[in-house]
């Protein structure tokens, strides 16, 4: 699911995330889910990235190769949590993607 924030005015969610960050930086966001084992993981910053099998038919895996993306958010499947982080780095190795993000203190 890719959600537009460019030009979109910013939900308070994502404002209190990113504090005073300038929203027209902003291009899109990328959402995935994540079992709570690793959720609390990446959210803390122990683990801060994501490894995903790529589907050449979901379309946020294409805009992430050419860096159309500049957000993750994380959602906890079991508990519903949200985080959003600044992505950092998108890597490929073997059909994966690990997608890595500045954790915010």
């Amino acid at each position: 699911m890719i959600q537009k924030r460019k030009g979109e005015r910013m939900d308070s969610l994502v404002r209190s995330v990113l504090g005073e960050m300038d929203s027209k930086k902003i291009k899109k966001v990328a959402c995935f889910k994540s079992r709570q084992e690793y959720f609390l993981k990446e959210r803390s910053g122990v683990k801060p990235n994501t490894q995903r099998k790529i589907d050449d038919a979901d379309e946020r895996f294409d805009l992430l190769r050419k860096g159309e993306i500049d957000f993750i958010e994380i959602k906890c499947i079991e508990t519903g949590e949200i985080f959003i982080r600044e992505i950092t780095d998108v890597s490929i190795y073997d059909g994966w993607m690990t997608i890595s993000w500045r954790h915010s203190r």
